[in-house]
């Protein structure tokens, strides 16, 4: 997916999942990699409102610039396809900077379960 948006405003940028009915997913972890001179991860970057992970427990680590790990996890497993959760970046860079984010790491319960992020 490509996007743009001008400096000084917020994207808003939906992490989805093919449909996971019956395969136990309770708990997952990924990193993404970006240029931190592009974008930085907003105060609250990982919303589930609306989303596959509502009411889950989710936590941010955006200390390395350039990178954000999420991990989330729930008693309760994950059901249907759609919107995992939505992440949100300031825009930063100048009108023609770019960024791929690249995934550096996406585990479904600690890696106990085959994924293929794209």
């Amino acid at each position: 997916m490509d996007a743009s948006a001008p400096p000084g405003t917020v994207v808003t940028l939906p992490i989805s999942v093919v449909d996971t009915t019956g395969k136990g997913v309770v708990a997952y972890e990924f990193t993404l990699e970006f240029d931190p001179n592009v974008l930085s991860p907003t105060l609250d970057s990982a919303s589930t409102a609306g989303t596959l992970s509502e009411g889950w427990a989710v936590t941010v680590n955006s200390e390395i610039p350039g990178q954000i790990t999420i991990t989330a996890y729930s008693t309760q497993e994950l059901i249907g396809s759609g919107n995992l959760l939505n992440l949100s970046f300031s825009v930063i860079g100048a009108s023609s900077a770019a960024t791929p984010l690249k995934w550096t790491r996406f585990e479904l319960n600690e890696n106990k379960l085959p994924s293929n992020a794209s």
